[in-house]
This record gives structure tokens, C-alpha cells and sequence, in this order.
């Protein structure tokens, strides 16, 4: 039971925290309300075995603070994904018993006068898990580029769609709100010019992307998406447009577009046999810059163009190179639609993107990290850099971890379709090291603390 311990006294303290998932704990205590058939395993049984997930369940009376959904509860935030402990206090030591987070708490919704006045009859029972086993259930990984683009992103990313599709010949799937990309127009050949996994990425991905083959020399196929705005100018001061291309052959002429539906406002850029240009367009006015290199055939190019709505710069990367120019500043105006088009020859597209933020979210500097993400894949990482990589790519807090550099050097990433856990292990085994969960953080043991005694 709670209470302070006396010297040879022996105290057990179950606490849940109210923070949300990610921030640092506030933990609460709830010892009180559970009951005494908990039961709790810790994940490694010896210093030398695989790691497997610590597991926890819990009985817990309710009386109405538990329930997910009461308005009424003093708990509201009790529910899955928060963290849970359970701690043992003899004399004046303190033992960590569990540390996890809550998977799916179910028990009886009952909030009546016959609960609250036996509410031994109203219980709640709740499985959790530790951070090892949060990871090997977690949201499967889309590839190396992928997790990069998402993790760098952040709340800026407002438009997302991978390319990476498979089994489908009539839309591109989006991993944002703004709705998915779909066939609008092709030539006498139909939907089958639009093929999916059929290229292999650039050299550091993982993923085969989208191609667009045009039925003619002179024919047109596109893939169009529109929704309800998701970006405001007059909230995002900077917008921006990025994209990995792969033109084919001799003829090279496609365009990708970030637009308004009514056409009043537009980012526009265009691969043609001689240059790259891009075409900005809001009410403040419109320019036309353009880089003067050719597209390289059969070469994944990643380019990018940000308009900062507060000064009226326009800036364009492609790859290393960069050019800059200017509109009138302060447009009102949005973007609901996004275009693919190839005309001519045949164009890979992957990772396409739309970011809305404030001013600096996007520079050469972020450009060119995405770039050479794509030309390497996290090739020669450390085994600790490799760790710490996925934490990040998982949501994992860096206060939630306690990881060594390690030792040993890691090849290029494969992260497609893998659980971070998976992932994890991995770079533990190739250091020969220790990858375990010890009050609540995700410890790793490189070569130098497990063997240098």
C-alpha cells in the first residue's frame, strides 16, 4: 500500500503520467486503485539473451476516474500510450518493477450510483508494455529516404505522397490529410502508362517510385489531386515544393505543380532537354527563374523551390545547384491542388512534397541533406548514430534514451517496411553489444562498456 516507507517496511507505488506521449513524464499516483493482482516481467531474463519486451497487466477500481471518454473523469488523459510504472520501496532503496506505456485499457464504462458506491464491482484492466515492445508494434517504417523526409518535416510537411505505391494503377496514396493523387488525363493508351514500383530509387533508397510514360512523342499523362486547401498563405509565410525526378531519353519534358485550383496562385517547376525552370505565380505578382543545366537522363535529381510570402524571395535548388529571384510580397491565396505530369518521354517521380511554415523551414542546407540522404541512405553510420537515427525516426524523446557511439560501422540502411524494434536489434547485433530497457530508457552498450571491465 502507498504511504512513506519505515525502515524495514516495504512500500509498492503504481503512477501514471498525465504528460502526453513524447514529453517528459508528470507522474501520477494511483497506488490507491489498483488492485493486488498486478503482474509485471522485465524483457532480458540474463545479461546475455536476446531482448524481449518487459510486460505488465493491471487491475484497477474505477470509479469513473478511469473511464475513457467521462467528461466527468479527473483522469482524462488515462489512456493508451501512456506511460505507466510500478516501483517497490524496502527501507530506503527503490526498485524499479516495470516502466512502459498503457496498450488498451478495457473494463466496465459503468458511471452510476451503484459503481460509485461499490466500485470494487466497476474495475478497469490494462496491459502495458515497455519501450522495446512499443517499437515492435509500432507504425511500420516507409523507407530510408522516407523517414527522413517525415522526421525533417515535422508540422511543416502539410503535403506527402512517397510514390512508392504498389499494386494499384489509379492513384498515388498520400501520408498526409491532403487526399491522394489520381489519373486525370493520359492519351488514346489509358491508365496503363502510369506504372507503379517501377524504377528503382536513387543509390541511399530503399523503395522502387512511380513512372509516367506518354502514349506518344507528343502525348501528355498526368496524375492530379485536389482537396480543400492545405496551404494558407496567410498563415504559412514560406511555401514550398520538392521532388525526386528521373527523366528518360533524349526527350525530356515534365512538369510538377503545387497550385490553386482556381489558378491564382502557383509554384511550377518544369524539366526540359536544356534547363530547369521554375515558374512562381501568386496576386503579389509572378517570376520566372531558371537553372542552366539540362536534366540528366536516367539520373535521380531531387529539386526544390521556396517562396517566402513575407519578402517575396523565390529560391530553386536542383541537386547542388541553386538560383534565386523575387515576386511582390504578402499574397493571400492557398494551395488545394498538386500535378505529375511527363509529356514526350518517360518520367519517374518519387517523394513528392509540400511544406507551409514560418520563414527558415526550408534552406540549401535542408535541400541538400535530403540530397544526400537519397545518394547514401545513412551509409557508415556509427551503431550508436544508427540507434539514435531510428529513435528519432520512431518518436522516441531524446530524454527517453541512454545510448553509447559504438563501435563497429554500419552499411547503407534498408528501412522499407521494417519495425523500428527490427531495426533496432539489427544495429545492436553488429556491434555485438547490449540494446535492454532500464527505467524506462532504451539503453545501449557498445563494445567498450560491455567488455572493457
Amino acid at each position: 500500500m502507498p504511504g512513506a516507507p519505515t525502515e524495514w517496511g516495504t512500500v509498492l507505488t503504481t503512477e501514471v503520467s498525465s504528460a502526453a506521449p513524447g514529453d517528459l513524464p508528470t507522474w501520477v499516483d494511483i497506488s490507491d486503485h489498483v488492485k493486488p493482482s498486478w503482474d509485471c516481467a522485465a524483457g532480458r531474463q540474463t545479461e546475455l539473451s536476446h531482448l524481449e519486451p518487459g510486460q505488465a497487466t493491471f487491475v484497477l477500481l474505477n470509479d469513473g476516474r478511469f473511464t475513457t471518454g467521462n467528461p466527468a473523469s479527473i483522469y482524462p488523459w488515462f489512456r493508451q500510450a501512456r506511460r505507466i510504472r510500478q516501483r517497490e520501496t524496502v527501507g530506503y532503496y527503490t526498485y524499479e518493477l516495470f516502466d512502459g506505456y498503457i496498450q488498451r485499457p478495457r473494463g466496465s464504462h459503468r458511471i452510476d450510483e451503484a459503481a460509485a458506491a461499490s466500485p470494487q464491482d466497476a474495475t478497469v484492466s490494462i496491459s502495458a508494455v515497455d519501450l522495446r515492445g512499443r517499437l515492435g508494434n509500432a507504425r511500420k517504417f516507409i523507407s530510408t529516404l522516407g523517414e527522413h523526409i517525415r522526421f525533417n518535416g515535422g508540422a511543416a510537411l502539410l503535403g506527402y505522397w512517397p510514390c512508392n505505391d504498389a499494386g494499384t494503377s489509379t492513384l498515388v496514396a498520400s501520408t498526409t490529410e491532403a487526399g491522394p493523387l489520381r489519373i486525370v488525363h493520359t492519351g488514346a493508351a489509358g491508365v496503363d502508362l502510369a506504372q507503379f514500383g517501377q524504377v528503382a530509387g536513387p543509390a541511399g533508397e530503399d523503395v522502387s517510385f512511380l513512372t509516367l510514360t506518354p502514349p506518344t512523342a507528343g502525348g501528355t499523362i498526368a496524375l492530379q489531386g485536389t482537396t480543400a486547401a492545405f496551404v494558407d498563405f496567410t498563415v504559412s509565410a514560406e511555401v514550398t515544393l520538392a521532388c525526386w525526378v528521373r527523366p528518360s531519353g533524349t526527350t525530356v519534358n515534365s512538369t510538377i505543380q503545387a497550385r490553386s485550383d482556381a489558378l491564382t496562385t502557383s509554384m511550377l517547376i518544369t524539366a526540359s532537354t536544356t534547363q530547369w525552370q521554375l515558374d512562381v505565380t501568386t496576386l503579389a505578382g509572378s517570376t520566372s527563374i531558371a537553372i542552366a543545366e539540362p536534366p540528366t537522363p536516367d539520373r535521380w535529381q531531387f529539386v526544390s523551390a521556396r517562396l517566402n510570402n513575407l519578402t517575396g524571395a523565390v529560391n530553386f535548388y536542383v541537386d547542388t545547384s541553386t538560383t534565386a529571384g523575387a515576386i511582390g510580397a504578402g499574397s493571400a491565396g492557398q494551395l488545394d491542388t498538386v500535378v505529375l505530369q511527363a509529356t514526350g518521354a518517360q518520367t519517374g517521380f518519387g517523394h513528392l512534397q509540400v511544406y507551409g511554415a514560418a520563414a527558415g523551414t526550408w534552406s540549401q542546407t535542408v535541400h541538400l541533406a535530403q540530397y544526400q540522404m537519397g545518394l547514401t541512405g545513412l551509409e557508415r553510420q556509427s551503431t550508436g548514430a544508427r540507434i539514435n537515427t531510428i529513435l528519432d525516426y520512431a518518436g522516441i524523446a531524446p530524454t527517453a534514451r541512454d545510448i553509447d557511439l559504438g563501435v563497429a560501422v554500419m552499411s547503407r540502411a534498408t528501412l522499407a517496411g521494417r519495425l523500428p524494434a527490427d531495426v533496432l536489434d539489427e544495429a545492436a547485433e553488429t556491434e555485438q553489444g547490449r540494446l535492454f530497457v532500464q527505467g524506462g530508457l532504451m539503453t545501449f552498450r557498445d563494445r567498450h562498456s560491455v567488455y572493457d571491465i
